[in-house]
């Protein structure tokens, strides 16, 4: 199995990530990606992973798809350098592919610890992916997913430019594939990224999904979905509340409510902007 690591924290992937590649009982690949030109990354080659430096501001869409490309194994999981898989990730991950014939394995998304703000943001992200969740497995986690890599190369005729699960899962769906959620494999959200990184984050991660939503569309199509998106934040809100009550975080939702609400607005000014407007460059500022 070769696991994918992408992302541009100023750290890379949390220390008992690199604990767990140093031990790799299962002596899996493991790549690294990065656009952080500053990285040391003499750890994690000295731990046996192989690290690929992309060019700075890469996106990590393009960032799994590098590591994707690179893969040698058969099986390729990804996460991304917030996250710290479970002890037994590894393990649960290849047997359900031994069990199941599906293109795509994801599974819950947890937290542990952290400020009310690092909550929202793992509420705002993950809630709908958090434990106990009758989920709907045609959406499952970028940061904890794994894929046969032949399957999906044989999909899009090659490696995809990009690695985007929002479209990328539903073309493989309606390309015939199936799509695996198992409770047992799951991944910690140890993101500590401040809110004032996040705000902006949110913003522009709306706007590109407006404008991507409208493209196309005609001027009163964009006009009702700008007017509409104030609405999001209190649709978010309870969205969240729902499944963080299902998951047992109900007392971490009510502490970091009134952030999901900020987290939220900002996403709804994004998205209002981008019916509108278009995506513009928000992609180039999306971190």
């Amino acid at each position: 199995m070769s696991v994918v690591i992408a992302g541009s924290r100023a750290m890379g992937p949390a220390d008992k990530f690199l604990d767990q590649i140093k031990l790799n009982q299962h002596k899996v690949e493991y790549i690294l990606v990065t656009a952080n030109q500053n990285l040391n990354v003499s750890p994690f080659e000295n731990a046996g992973a192989k690290v690929l430096i992309e060019a700075e501001g890469t996106m990590v869409p393009h960032l799994r798809a590098v590591g994707f490309k690179y893969a040698t194994s058969e099986l390729v999981a990804m996460t991304e350098d917030f996250c710290l898989p479970s002890d037994n990730w590894v393990e649960s991950i290849i047997n359900a592919h031994k069990k199941n014939h599906a293109i795509a394995i994801g599974g819950p998304v947890k937290r542990q610890s952290g400020t009310a703000g690092e909550w929202a943001l793992s509420f705002c992200e993950y809630a709908r992916f958090m434990p106990s969740n009758n989920l709907n497995v045609k959406d499952l986690p970028a940061v904890n997913i794994s894929f046969k890599k032949t399957k999906v190369t044989e999909a899009y005729g090659g490696v995809p430019d990009e690695i985007e699960e929002f479209k990328m899962l539903p073309f493989l769906v309606d390309h015939g594939a199936s799509l695996v959620w198992d409770e047992r494999i799951y991944i910690y959200d140890v993101n500590d990224q401040p809110m004032r990184r996040s705000l902006p984050s949110f913003f522009f991660h709306g706007r590109y999904f407006g404008g991507m939503r409208v493209k196309g569309s005609g001027f009163t199509t964009k006009l009702i979905r700008a007017f509409l998106s104030p609405c999001i934040p209190f649709m978010q809100v309870l969205r969240v509340g729902k499944h963080a009550l299902s998951a047992g975080y109900l007392k971490y939702f009510l502490r970091s409510f009134v952030f999901i609400f900020l987290l939220s607005t900002y996403w709804a000014l994004g998205e209002g902007i981008g019916s509108i407007m278009g995506e513009g460059n928000s992609k180039k500022h999306w971190v």
